[in-house]
């Protein structure tokens, strides 16, 4: 794991003096890179990116997926969905599969967060299917059974 930040860093150091959104490209990689196993750094790496550096709708979308990513793996719960919508608005036609499941998970996770879990379950649903598209899920995520049950409960 080490020798895969060293080689992150040296990458972009290497590639420091390159165009700005190669740079940034390269950043968001390095995030995504350390997401799974080091959040917090994936975060710092996040936030240290200039907002004017996003000069393009799919580095912009990326950067709000990965974002919500750290939020979420950081237990930094998040009940307003404005960064998320980032992604959700681009994904929804762009990107791969993969990328709007992402998004619409990471959308059911806010919506839950601000106790709306109608909007909740019908992200959690579009994720399945989007993933489900490439056979990316073997079973649903268990936030959509609690998210049902709350819904069908609440109807009553």
């Amino acid at each position: 794991m080490k020798r895969t930040i060293i080689l992150s860093v040296f990458t972009l150091l290497v590639f420091g003096s390159c165009q700005r959104n190669s740079t940034v490209e390269l950043r968001l990689n390095h995030a995504e890179e350390l997401m799974s196993e080091h959040p917090d750094s994936a975060w710092h790496i996040l936030e240290s990116i200039d907002r004017k550096a996003l000069d393009s709708r799919r580095i912009r979308a990326r950067h709000a997926l990965l974002s919500s990513q750290a939020l979420d793996k950081n237990y930094i719960d998040v009940n307003n969905d404005s960064l998320i919508r980032i992604a959700i608005d681009y994904y929804a036609n762009h990107g791969s599969y993969e990328d709007r499941a992402k998004a619409y998970y990471y959308h059911a996770i806010v919506q839950g967060n601000a106790s709306n879990t109608e909007a909740a379950t019908t992200s959690y649903r579009v994720s399945i299917r989007s993933a489900n598209d490439r056979g990316r899920f073997g079973r649903p995520p268990r936030n959509l059974g609690y998210y049902s049950f709350h819904r069908r409960n609440k109807n009553r």
